[in-house]
């Protein structure tokens, strides 16, 4: 095995930068797709509309194929698949498009938290421990304001909805835990933002450009999902992506 297949070092993680783990070229590209679909957001739907919005969570899926390995590679590939399947379900004009696509989202979250829990430490632990409490107390909060205030707005859609925050705290909680890169608890982060303000939008408050606000939330949070976890558990491969 050569020096550039080696494991990323552990005490190379901080330092590391998201630039140095992605081709420009591939960079360019997947920013291009997921901007002309925010773009496009005013127009939609056209023809096809659902393939460009996850076109950049393919790409994603295709990068974790070369640069993972073993397991995260699987769970990463399995988790952005869901992923992208629920972008097309809640695209489509579908009577049961919201709860199916729910229910792919929800089977990401599960593997995104099982992925973070193989590499989990202890709020007490580390430089961090005060920001994991704190991180913690939030989740906990938002959890609590997730059931009290949109939860009962939600109707006969209550049983999913309280599922998938529930695993998307659980989620949150994992990433705060994963010892490995930040990028990993950012990307989290960020998704629970997305999918506050989808929640929001649909059930309490809707609000114009919620869509736009969606949609870079989610695509950065699944690009910094990956990055983290490419940073932290990824094999280096001399294959380029341009």
């Amino acid at each position: 095995m050569t020096s550039s297949d080696q494991p990323v070092a552990r005490n190379q993680l901080s330092s590391s930068k998201p630039a140095a783990l992605l081709n420009k070229s591939w960079l360019s590209i997947w920013c291009a797709f997921a901007l002309v679909f925010v773009l496009t957001l005013p127009y939609q739907p056209f023809p096809l509309h659902y393939v460009v919005k996850a076109i950049p969570i393919w790409m994603l899926a295709w990068l974790c194929f070369v640069r993972l390995s073993g397991t995260p590679q699987k769970i990463m590939i399995l988790a952005l698949i869901f992923s992208s399947a629920g972008d097309v379900l809640l695209s489509l004009p579908l009577s049961y498009g919201f709860p199916a696509g729910l229910g792919s989202f929800l089977i990401a979250q599960l593997l995104y938290a099982f992925l973070f829990s193989k590499r989990r430490g202890s709020f007490g632990a580390g430089e961090l421990a005060g920001s994991r409490v704190l991180l913690l107390l939030l989740l906990a909060a938002y959890y609590l304001a997730a059931l009290t205030i949109i939860i009962p707005k939600t109707g006969e859609l209550a049983p999913p909805v309280t599922l998938y925050m529930t695993a998307i705290c659980i989620m949150g909680v994992l990433s705060a835990l994963y010892l490995g890169s930040t990028w990993v608890v950012l990307g989290a982060l960020c998704f629970m933002v997305s999918d506050s303000i989808i929640a929001i939008n649909k059930f309490w408050l809707p609000f114009d450009l919620s869509g736009v606000v969606i949609m870079n939330t989610y695509y950065l949070a699944q690009l910094m999902i990956a990055v983290g976890v490419i940073q932290t558990q990824a094999v280096t491969v001399p294959t380029r992506l341009d």
